[in-house]
């Protein structure tokens, strides 16, 4: 009896210990988040690394402290300033290194935040960009590309919502048209007109992913004065009328393949 006993309790120690390990380890996994870092530069981007794992509670500057230890990433010094810590040079390309007030400035999620890095917890599937610039002298916008003119008349429109300010420094917020930037669309240029609009020379093969990019720059200073889609930035085309795809050309070779097959085995 006193050794089914125990054979009992023993069964019941390892399956708990069983149990405790599990739980252990989804606890460990639920202290951890996954962000993604984009750093752009004068001319490109310097780290775009899409999962960087992080404790729970992380802050900004942690996740730069983190990138700074990994193998092939630029160096990232980090300085302790009036309003909290903030990067102050990557790779060697300092702040106030292209006019008086240019320098490096981050994006989370889409936004602008207006405090320092060590104060601003990231959260699970953060998308953090930081960006060489000068904002607030010869300014900077954020684009989004507006596909939906494709199919009428192969056009996409480039807007930025953009803070402007009056003479008592009130903040408005104002939608604008990126005028003047040099968009590279599966590798051909054009140039933004004054609504922030292109034309595509040719909607042949329009249906499907493209590659789309878009730049421009300070004529003074070089700096960029639109922050660059990500490397890896498609848009998608969904079916242009009287546009050839190769998608369709697939399509209709198979109903054509199928329908012979079917005439072969009726005989």
């Amino acid at each position: 009896m006193n050794k089914t006993k125990k054979t009992i309790a023993l069964a019941l120690i390892i399956i708990a210990l069983t149990n405790l390990t599990a739980i252990t380890a989804l606890a460990a996994e639920n202290e951890t988040i996954t962000v993604s870092l984009r750093i752009e530069g004068l001319d490109g981007p310097l780290c775009y690394e899409k999962t960087i794992k992080l404790q729970n509670g992380a802050t900004v500057a942690d996740l730069m402290e983190t990138v700074n230890s990994m193998e092939n990433q630029p160096e990232i010094k980090l300085t302790a300033g009036a309003y909290g810590s903030y990067v102050s040079e990557i790779a060697g390309l300092t702040e106030f290194g292209h006019g008086d007030m240019s320098g490096w400035s981050y994006r989370v999620n889409g936004a602008s935040p207006t405090y320092g890095i060590d104060l601003y917890k990231l959260e699970d599937k953060d998308e953090v960009v930081y960006f060489y610039g000068d904002p607030f002298g010869v300014g900077m916008q954020y684009p989004a590309a507006d596909i939906s003119g494709i199919q009428s008349d192969g056009k996409i429109k480039f807007t930025s919502i953009d803070a402007e300010y009056d003479e008592d420094w009130n903040e408005i917020i104002a939608e604008n048209p990126v005028a003047g930037a040099v968009v590279t669309y599966d590798g051909k240029k054009y140039t933004t007109d004054e609504n922030g609009e292109i034309k595509l020379a040719d909607l042949t093969g329009a249906t499907g992913y493209h590659e789309l990019q878009i730049e421009r720059y300070d004529g003074e200073t070089g700096v960029p004065t639109v922050l660059r889609f990500a490397p890896d930035f498609k848009i998608y085309v969904p079916d242009v009328p009287g546009a050839e795809t190769k998608e369709s050309d697939a399509v209709s070779a198979l109903i054509t393949i199928i329908y012979y097959l079917f005439l072969i085995c009726s005989k």
